[in-house]
This record gives C-alpha cells, structure tokens and sequence, in this order.
C-alpha cells in the first residue's frame, strides 16, 4: 500500500499544485481587476463559482486516477489490495486540500472588507463551516473512479455514467444550499428530515462506487 501511495502521489501533486496555482491566479485577479470593490467581471465568475469548479476538477482528477494510473501502477508491481487502499488516501488528500482552498476563498470577501460579499453565494454555502462540502467531494471523485472504471469496459457505459454523474452533481449543489448554515440559521426545521436523506443518498453513492471500484481493481487484467 505504501509504495502504491508514494507512485500515486506523484501524479497527486502536480493535480493539488494546478489546483492551487488555478485559485491563485484566480483570487489575485480579482484583486487586481477591481473585484473587492464591486467590479464583476471573468474573475468574478470563476472567484463566485470556485467550488464548482472545483468539484469539476476533482472528477477529471478521479477519472484518470481509476484509468490510466489503474494500469500503470499494476504494471510496476503494485498489488490490488494496496492500489485500492492507496487510492483511497489520494482522495482523503485531495478533499483535505480542496476544502481548505474553498475555506479560504470563502472567507476572503469578509476578512478583507470586500463590498457586497453575498455576491459569493456559493463560496459562502460551502465556507469551513459546510459539512456537506467534503462530503459531496467524496461522491465526486468516487463517481469519477466509477466512470473511469466503466469506460475502460464499455465506452459507451462510461458516458451514461459520466452523463449520471452529472445529474447528481446538479442534486449535489442544491444539497449544498439546503445543509448551508445560513439555511439552517433561517430555520432549522426548513427542510425537515431532506438534509439527513441527502447525507443518506450520498453516502449510498459513495459505499456503491467502492465497491465496484474494489470489484474491478481486483479483477483488473494489465494490459
């Protein structure tokens, strides 16, 4: 497992740095186009939608994590066992990382008086204190795994499930609003038992895409 996580992490890193450099080059841009002061603009739009994109991001990542690094990593002697429990550390990392950059994002617009921050209502649904962020993040990369998994087998699969994923990463921001803390601060009682069954659904997600993941990575024949 070990030496299955240090072959994944090299492609884990230059993943997490482009991650990083993207929110860099996005939130100096920003600033420098006038965003803190109301402007609205290309950098606003990607400042306001960073989760999203973020989500987006996490599943190109998955997908190739469960493809090509599938048959690499089996290729130089990794064992099944230990490819799925190492790819199962990439994602903990990658959703550690990805939520402390939308954290930080999220609280920008507040720590450095920028006008007008409920313009960023998706960066505040999902600041530190959403508990459905990683989360949803967790669904995303286990639905990527999933459609990498399945393309190999049948292309034509793949895109249903790719297209599948899709549809629930849709359901997944509406999930968000409705388990924000602002929600909940309205009124806690809003949306009665829905936030427990979004957790539920998602969760369900998560346990069906393992296991097909684990089932596939130990039939998995190298090519």
């Amino acid at each position: 497992m070990v030496k299955s996580f240090r072959f994944l992490l090299q492609f884990a890193w230059i993943n997490l740095g482009s991650l990083l450099i993207f929110a860099l080059v996005v939130t100096v841009g920003s600033m420098l186009t006038g965003v803190p002061s109301g402007a609205d603009n290309l950098f606003s739009s990607y400042f306001s939608i960073f989760p999203l994109m973020v989500l987006m991001i996490l599943y190109i990542y998955a997908f190739a994590l469960c493809t090509s690094n599938l048959n690499l990593a089996l290729s130089f002697g990794a064992t099944r066992r230990g490819f799925f429990w190492a790819v199962q550390g990439i994602l903990l990392l990658y959703i550690l990382v990805s939520w402390l950059l939308q954290g930080v994002l999220a609280a920008l617009p507040t720590l450095l008086n920028w006008a007008f921050p409920e313009r960023f209502p998706m960066l505040r649904m999902c600041g530190f204190t959403s508990w459905f962020f990683p989360l949803l993040c967790l669904v995303i990369l286990c639905l990527g795994c999933l459609a990498g998994v399945v393309f190999i087998k049948s292309r034509v699969a793949g895109i249903v499930v790719i297209t599948f994923s899709g549809v629930l990463g849709i359901a997944g921001i509406v999930a968000l609003f409705v388990t924000s803390s602002a929600v909940r601060d309205f009124g806690p009682g809003l949306f009665g038992s829905l936030p427990l069954w979004l957790t539920a659904a998602g969760v369900a997600v998560v346990g069906v895409s393992e296991g097909f993941l684990w089932h596939t990575v130990r039939n998995f024949i190298v090519k």
